[in-house]
Parts: C-alpha cells; sequence; structure tokens
C-alpha cells in the first residue's frame, strides 16, 4: 500500500498569484498571436503561417513543438527542441506564435554561421 503522505496532487501547489500570473501570460500571448494575424491579413507582415514556421525551424536543424493542452506553465504556442540533444532550445512555456518561431531560427542560423558550425 503506497504511503498517503507521498501522493500530491499538483493542483494542490497552486496559488492564486501564480494562476493570475498565468492568466496574465496567456492573455499577452493571445494577444499577440492576434496582432500578428492582423498585420498577416491586412499585408503588412510577413506571413503568419504554422508550416513556415516548422519549416523555418527544420531549416536550423531544430524542431518547432505546437501545444496540445492546456495547464498552467503550458501558453499554448510553440516551443522549439534540438532534436539531437533532446534539449528544448526556446519556448520553454510553450510561449512563441509562429512569427517568434521565424525571428528565432533566423537569428539562430546567424549565430550558428558566426560560430562557424
Amino acid at each position: 500500500m503506497k504511503n498517503p503522505k507521498r501522493i500530491t496532487k499538483a493542483t494542490n501547489k497552486l496559488k492564486d498569484d501564480d494562476l493570475d500570473a498565468w492568466m496574465l501570460q496567456k492573455k499577452e500571448l493571445a494577444d499577440r498571436y492576434r496582432k500578428q494575424w492582423e498585420a498577416d491579413v491586412s499585408g503588412q507582415g510577413s506571413s503568419f503561417s504554422e508550416s513556415r514556421a516548422r519549416s523555418a525551424a527544420k531549416r536550423v536543424g531544430l524542431r518547432a513543438h505546437e501545444s496540445r493542452s492546456q495547464y498552467i506553465g503550458n501558453l499554448g504556442g510553440f516551443q522549439l527542441l534540438d532534436p539531437k540533444r533532446a534539449k528544448v532550445v526556446a519556448g520553454e512555456r510553450y510561449d512563441m506564435t509562429p512569427l517568434d518561431v521565424i525571428n528565432f531560427c533566423a537569428t539562430y542560423a546567424q549565430n550558428k554561421v558566426k560560430q562557424g558550425g
């Protein structure tokens, strides 16, 4: 029989301040998505496409993974992974929009060329 003292749920540790901060970050990410989408629709921005974000990541040797679940600590956007090292490179909390991924990959590629490889 398991020790009942060792069994705890993550939801029991959640505080109201944490929830408020998470909701604020979630709203900010949604606002960034909306602004980028509006710029794309009006023709003022670069393409707001998830497939373009994935292909930009693939070009520099990374993998763009989109969140499918919604929970505290997960803001519902993209995360960049290095498949060779099984390591998160950016967007630890799934807090990147597709345009953020494209911009990050561009600077990542430039830094990689400067470092020689």
